[in-house]
């Protein structure tokens, strides 16, 4: 069982005879953990997504079909990373989050007697990783990442610091008793059940190494065995956002007779139907709370999940305990891969799951929530920065430091959240001091932000008198990118969208300004991925605020969202000039020269600087220019915009009385624009 990486399931059997059965077992059920993938499909009968793992499955000829996802081939890696949201955590990361929780000392308190010394209460504390995939968090044999082996005394998982103590202190007749409890206060739960496998295997493979290392020897088989069976119960199979087996929850059929035919209702998962994780109808799951006992195995009583989410007391041997974990480490899905739409996203979710479960816990996420951005609901985003007992630990603005390969915009954050503590809320989330004091030099001046003048790439839309003119419209097709579709899609009649000339190309937009006595108007937008104009009739274009108005368009989509970067320039549209959602608009000006002063204005890395704080992706909506001081842009301004860029920065420095380090932090942080 000591292999380096691979724990060789054919081994496992030879070694250790029906260790592998309760390895498999899924005490939710009652039956075996299942595959819950179709990574296996190709293997024939047997490997389906919702079939049990069997021993006969993994071993003999298919004794290899289970392995680290390290040793696995690249491109089943980036599948999986795809499909199955597996970003994998490396050693070094693991280190330095699980010594935030040595440092927060969360040390268990509940029900235990003073007894204990300091050690004991260190390995009676109660710790859970959430979606654990092969749980790095929990044992560190390898570098999931890279497969390099770690020798025991250099691990750094939860299990191992709790028998690193175990092997420091406790005398070798009370070795047994106090391993199986740091194995027993160890929690994780996964949805895959080859990942399942392979943390339980893990587990057990670090339970038996770390005798070894203080014995030089296996533990006896029938103390292997009780490793395993506490592995089995507290490793477990479950959709984390459910608090139940995957894919169990279902619909209720109800047949009641009538007086001419049978009558059929079908009810939906009420927990599915209002997203409310206590009302699925789906399999609950089963674990078990381990405790100190006289003899060598721990004593136990069993509980559901939902009850740490309900945080109930559970009265054993006279004592109330409250259900509830230490805490909570982990790296959790990040998005849900969804055909034929964009993705969307899963962190958000666990985080409040996790919430639930324990007063403090500590996570690696995406980062764009810290600057509103991203994905996740507006309302969520405003939630967490206005959230007391949460601290950003550490911020990774590339995220490819953190995870080899992957490119997630807006970086990947640490944070730590503590329900008993008062962190102050974060409000306005900036990692770089510097930058943060030229902000608040900024927000003190009379602050107006520019969003004021900022119009959504939605603001203009399409006229009833479209479809007075054109009903055929709305039951036409049309061909993009291979496939077929309705030419106007449902819900969006009224929306001028970034592809509308693919679709209304000489229909109702014309390359060329018709001659005849209709009025048009002339809308920029994008066909073939280049920029052009089509002329359109002004009675199917709604009457939007800036139509009449010189104005600035900038692109929605501009740069990668890196800090400083240099941005595509805008276009000054002309009074009369629409755009499609491909474009935001600034400003609604009476004349050219205000346009043009807006465009010197966004080419200053003052302005980029106070842009990038919010901009950390692609996205350039409304909500990221909320830190960008709106200007006079008329010839009173208190700044000369006849001047260069260089100039104009110089003038807006001295404006909000930015300091010499204060410069060069935006001349030497903020790119120029050519």
């Amino acid at each position: 069982m000591s292999e380096p990486i691979d724990i060789l399931e054919d081994r496992l059997l030879h070694d250790e005879p029906g260790l592998l059965e309760v390895l498999l077992v899924d005490h939710s059920t009652q039956k075996n953990i299942f595959w819950a993938t179709d990574s296996y499909l190709a293997e024939g009968e047997g490997y389906g997504w919702h079939d049990c793992i069997t021993v006969s499955a993994i071993t003999g000829k298919h004794g290899s079909i289970i392995m680290p996802r390290a040793l696995k081939s690249r491109d089943e890696q980036q599948r999986r990373s795809r499909q199955m949201a597996e970003v994998f955590t490396p050693a070094w990361l693991v280190k330095k989050m699980n010594d935030v929780i040595d440092e927060e000392g969360s040390h268990a308190k509940d029900g235990l007697k003073d007894e204990f010394e300091p050690w004991q209460r260190y390995v009676l504390t109660m710790e859970l990783e959430i979606t654990c995939g092969e749980a790095p968090f929990l044992t560190s044999r390898y570098d999931s990442v890279t497969a390099e082996p770690i020798p025991v005394e250099e691990r750094v998982g939860l299990l191992d610091r709790k028998l690193q103590r175990v092997n420091k202190f406790a005398i070798d007749a009370e070795w047994t008793r106090w391993a199986l409890l740091a194995l027993a206060n160890v929690y994780g739960y996964e949805w895959q059940g080859d990942n399942l496998l392979l943390a339980r295997e893990a587990l057990l493979a670090t339970f038996v190494e770390y005798h070894e290392h203080r014995f030089g020897c296996r533990p006896a088989s029938e103390t292997i065995r009780k490793a395993a069976e506490i592995i089995a119960w507290n490793v477990w199979q479950m959709d984390g956002l459910k608090a139940v087996v995957p894919a169990s929850c279902h619909d209720e059929k109800r047949v009641d007779a009538g007086l001419f035919e049978t009558i059929e209702t079908i009810t939906p998962c009420p927990g599915c139907a209002k997203d409310d994780v206590l009302a699925h109808n789906g399999q609950r799951c089963r674990l078990r709370r381990w405790l100190p006992s006289a003899t060598d195995i721990p004593d136990y009583f069993e509980c559901n999940y939902t009850d740490f989410i309900t945080k109930k007391y559970k009265t054993y041997h006279k004592t109330k305990r409250l259900m509830r974990f230490d805490f909570v480490v982990g790296n959790p899905p990040f998005n849900e891969l969804t055909e034929g739409t964009s993705d969307k996203t899963l962190y958000d979710k666990f985080m409040d799951e996790a919430y639930k479960v324990s007063s403090k816990v500590l996570l690696i996420t995406p980062g764009r929530f810290l600057f509103n951005a991203g994905k996740t609901p507006k309302a969520w985003n405003e939630k967490m920065l206005a959230d007391r007992h949460l601290k950003v630990l550490e911020y990774y603005p590339k995220s490819d430091t953190v995870f080899t390969d992957t490119d997630i915009k807006g970086g990947v954050v640490i944070t730590y959240h503590d329900s008993t503590q008062d962190f102050g809320a974060i409000e306005i989330f900036i990692e770089n001091p510097i930058l943060n004091r030229i902000l608040h030099k900024v927000l003190n001046k009379k602050f107006v932000s520019i969003d004021k003048e900022i119009y959504a790439s939605e603001g203009y839309k399409f006229t009833k008198n479209l479809y007075i003119d054109h009903p055929e419209l709305k039951t036409m097709t049309f061909m993009y990118k291979g496939k077929s579709g309705p030419l106007i899609s449902k819900g969006h009649d009224y929306d001028i969208t970034s592809n509308i000339f693919e679709k209304l190309d000489n229909i109702i937009f014309f390359e060329k300004k018709p001659n005849d006595e209709v009025e048009y108007i002339r809308v920029e937008g994008r066909k073939s991925n280049k920029r052009c104009v089509r002329w359109i009739r002004r009675a199917y274009v709604v009457s939007h605020e800036n139509l009449g108005n010189y104005k600035m368009l900038f692109p929605k989509s501009n740069g990668n969202g890196l800090y400083g970067e240099a941005l595509t320039l805008p276009l000054i549209a002309e009074p009369g000039e629409a755009h499609t959602q491909t474009y935001i608009s600034i400003g609604r000006y009476n004349h050219r020269e205000e346009a043009e002063s807006g465009m010197k204005y966004i080419q200053t890395k003052f302005l980029r600087a106070l842009l990038g704080i919010l901009k950390v992706t692609q996205h350039n909506s409304i909500g990221v220019w909320k830190y960008v001081p709106l200007q006079d842009f008329s010839s009173s301004s208190d700044i000369d915009w006849s001047q260069s860029i260089e100039s104009i920065d110089s003038q807006l420095y001295d404006k909000y009385g930015l300091s010499e380090e204060e410069r060069n932090f935006i001349e030497t942080h903020v790119k120029e624009m050519n």
